[in-house]
């Protein structure tokens, strides 16, 4: 479904992901994980570092909830201003 190029510092999504956003985002949470993590799939190390990453995205989503901004947007503020990888998202190939 998706891709974490290490080389190139980008995640690449299968375009038929774009179905369903909650396919799409759940990919993407996936992949950055690695990038952020460094683990690979199938290891206890990646599962955990998802793991944290889950509850910090619930946190957030949780929080905003209750912080709407005065122009009734809900603003998201991120602790950690990392770079953050490239997404692609591409057609017809496997990935």
């Amino acid at each position: 479904m998706g891709v974490f190029d290490k080389e190139m510092r980008r995640v690449v999504i299968r375009r038929d992901q774009l179905r369903e956003a909650s396919r799409f985002l759940g990919t993407l949470l996936h992949e950055l994980e690695h990038a952020a993590s460094g683990h690979g799939d199938g290891t206890l190390e990646f599962e955990d570092a998802l793991t944290e990453r889950m509850g910090i995205v619930a946190q957030l989503l949780v929080m905003a909830s209750f912080n709407e901004g005065h122009d009734g947007h809900t603003h998201l503020k991120s602790e950690d201003q990392a770079e953050t990888p490239r997404v692609l998202v591409c057609g017809g190939f496997p990935v």
